[in-house]
């Protein structure tokens, strides 16, 4: 390997960018793109498959438009990485809650009935897959947004274009078709 090449990745990886003067923030949000985003993907794909490292990576750029002192940072790749690294993190958490939610009804309704819950049977991706196929449009944008993505209410609500009561209706209805589904299943 060339030793310059080397060099040169290590100034690629310590330089950090700044909006110009004259450059508005998409300008620099899609410099910030061309320059890191390969990178960020890079990242994500090692800790998730391909659709969920695509949306994370597109998620970072989408988080820095938000910003609200975005032409005051001076942004580096590492940066960058730890939004992901933090989206990644988040996104897990929520759907370790969903399989909670879903465990938590299959394992306490058979022990009621008086018959031994199986322990065996934990719930697969294929499975909650197929819970999620039984609800409407909707309810699985809300349950998406909210529990599997992290979104508050607002940003659920702004992403759809609807009301916060709205949102909230669909995730209950969701969740509650949902435990539904699993105790039919149980």
């Amino acid at each position: 390997m060339d030793p310059k090449r080397i060099t040169d990745a290590g100034v690629e990886s310590s330089r950090r960018l700044t909006a110009s003067n004259g450059e508005s923030e998409s300008q620099f949000i899609l410099r910030l793109f061309d320059n890191y985003y390969e990178r960020v993907f890079c990242f994500t794909r090692r800790s998730a498959p391909l659709d969920v490292a695509e949306d994370v990576t597109q998620e970072v750029f989408i988080r820095l438009l938000q910003h609200p002192r975005l032409r005051e940072l001076s942004i580096s790749c590492s940066y960058l990485i730890k939004i992901a690294h933090n989206l990644l993190r988040r996104r897990h958490t929520r759907w370790v809650k969903l399989q909670e939610i879903l465990d938590g009804k299959r394992t306490e309704e058979p022990s009621r009935r008086g018959r031994v819950p199986d322990d065996d049977r934990k719930p697969s991706r294929l499975d909650i897959r197929e819970a999620m196929s039984t609800l409407k449009p909707e309810e699985q944008d809300a349950l998406d947004l909210i529990i599997c993505r992290g979104m508050s209410y607002d940003q659920a609500a702004n992403a759809l274009n609807t009301s916060v009561t709205t949102i909230n209706n669909h995730k209950y209805r969701g969740l509650q078709k949902l435990r539904r589904w699993t105790q039919e299943r149980a």
